[in-house]
């Protein structure tokens, strides 16, 4: 069966904005399967402290109400395929912001 992984999606409006309007900041918070995607320190040896929450910022209003990538950035999760796993979860996330994680 294919691996469950749980995550929370927040998505906030910020107060900053460009030329196209509004932008917005989403946050990505994961302790499972798949943190080991977000962020890592390697400050207290030999432990990894990854963080729970990766944080994408200067989101354009036009990127972040786009519904194809909330169904792409989402169908891993929805649907029960044996390829499916965190990654494929997370890849769409540099859509957002034009940079890799």
């Amino acid at each position: 069966p294919p691996t469950r992984f749980d995550f929370v999606v927040i998505v906030e409006a910020t107060h900053a904005s460009d030329a196209t309007g509004p932008l917005y900041r989403l946050v990505v918070c994961n302790a499972g399967v798949g943190c080991d995607i977000h962020p890592v320190s390697a400050l207290s040896p030999p432990k990894l402290k990854y963080k729970t929450a990766m944080v994408l910022k200067d989101i354009p209003r036009a990127k972040i109400t786009d519904t194809a990538w909330w169904l792409f950035f989402l169908m891993p999760y929805l649907s029960a395929n044996r390829g499916n796993n965190a990654i494929k979860t997370y890849e769409p996330l540099c859509f957002l912001t034009g940079k890799t994680l």
